[in-house]
């Protein structure tokens, strides 16, 4: 087979090196000929067996390149290369095809299809990528399944694991119930799974993290138990990981500071306890840290001081002890900073005096003490500050005097004098 695939890139490297002879030395318009443009596209997205090549897109956007001027001959031959003389090279014939369309149908006889909102196409002869809700590729591969709020319900069936081209797989806000099939850890295309606002239950399969591509990882507001996996801090790709409103118990792992690329973190609203790991300060491109209503201890990481793209964090209503860490006041981005209700003592740092664009300040219900910083009353984009059941002294900073919403009447101090 290695050798049909190299003799079928000699062939192809010919054609285009023929279609090319064809075209006049002063082409360069930026715009391939219609004629050669045409050949190609049929050459390039078949193989020997007549199976449709799942890859091809690429090699037509290399070739394209080429006509453009944007890369050269010799580029061109790689990428071909790379993806007709490779292996595997991913092609899509009947028994895929048919296997895709089990797959779908397992789905709707699983989760109540007569009762869906829609289920237009389903079930019928048309091409699947007619069917409500599902989308192909060229090749007739299903990439997108999108049934949010569609009034699934049942389980999750265990098929889903064989649509092995699936790219985005969309059904929250259904009644899904019972738990998660591990089959979903087969699905290594996939770039996004939203599954929140459902019924599921069990504990979160670890085969999850065998999804490399996989960008956003959906799983609030279910019913789900137990310990957040390690494995999926093998997710790289992952921007977006919510598990919120649920029922998770345990440490958060370590391991979830190696997703460097992610954007938002949402644990919040579960069992969590132990202490917050500070491997979470190498998550530099975190936008959005919600752990609060936990049972979270321990001191709060100076390692956080780091998160540089950091708009909210929001640490409040666990058991955190110790003082607030002066590494705070790096965070240039916040916006939000919620950590009342933990038992945080010692002095409020005055570097969060640094944080020029914080709006929202609760510091409420902790074991703070000392005098409030003058710092505060620097905060011009503050809109909520909250600072009472505490152990303050002193005087409130004159530069908070027009906070639209505060507490100072519970803290029972005067202004400072201006």
């Amino acid at each position: 087979m290695p050798g049909k695939r190299r003799f079928r890139v000699l062939v192809l490297a010919v054609s285009i090196i023929l279609l090319l002879m064809a075209v006049p030395l002063a082409y360069g318009d930026g715009t391939a000929p219609a004629e050669a443009s045409a050949v190609l596209e049929v050459m390039s997205e078949y193989d020997l067996n007549g199976n449709c090549i799942i890859d091809s897109e690429e090699v037509l956007q290399a070739i394209d390149d080429y006509f453009a001027g944007g890369i050269s001959i010799g580029d061109m031959f790689a990428i071909i290369d790379f993806y007709y003389s490779g292996e595997p090279v991913r092609t899509a014939g009947t028994a895929e095809l048919e296997s895709d369309k089990e797959s779908l149908i397992a789905l709707y006889n699983a989760t109540g299809g007569l009762n869906w909102v829609s289920d237009s196409g389903w079930l019928t002869d048309s091409p699947v990528g007619q069917w409500h809700g599902v989308k192909t590729n060229h090749c007739g591969r299903v990439t997108e399944l999108l049934l949010h709020n569609n009034q699934l319900s049942g389980q999750i069936p265990a098929e889903l694991g064989d649509l092995t081209s699936l790219e985005s797989l969309v059904i929250d806000h259904n009644q899904l119930s019972r738990e998660m099939p591990a089959e979903l850890g087969n699905l290594t295309s996939l770039q996004e799974l939203w599954l929140h606002h459902n019924q599921l239950s069990g504990e979160i399969p670890l085969e999850l993290g065998n999804l490399a591509s996989l960008e956003t990882l959906s799983l609030g507001d279910n019913q789900l138990s137990g310990e957040i996996p390690p494995e999926l801090g093998n997710l790289n790709s992952l921007e977006t990981l919510r598990m919120d409103d649920n029922q998770l118990s345990g440490e958060i792992p370590s391991e979830l500071g190696n997703l460097t690329s992610l954007q938002d973190l949402w644990l919040d609203d579960n069992e969590l306890s132990g202490e917050i790991p500070p491997d979470l300060g190498n998550l530099t491109s975190l936008e959005t840290l919600w752990l609060h209503d936990n049972q979270l201890s321990g001191e709060i990481p100076p390692d956080l001081g780091n998160l540089t793209s950091l708009g909210t964090m929001w640490l409040g209503d666990n058991q955190l002890s110790g003082k607030i860490p002066p590494e705070l006041g790096n965070l240039n981005s916040l916006g939000i900073l919620w950590l009342h209700g933990n038992r945080l003592s010692e002095e409020i740092p005055a570097e969060l005096g640094n944080l020029t664009f914080l709006r929202y300040l609760a510091l409420d219900h902790n074991q703070l003490s000392g005098e409030i910083p003058a710092e505060l009353g620097d905060l011009d984009y503050l809109i909520i500050i909250r600072l009472s059941a505490n152990q303050l002294t002193g005087c409130v900073p004159a530069g908070l005097r027009d906070v639209r919403i505060n507490d100072f009447e519970q803290l029972d101090l005067d202004f400072c004098e201006s």
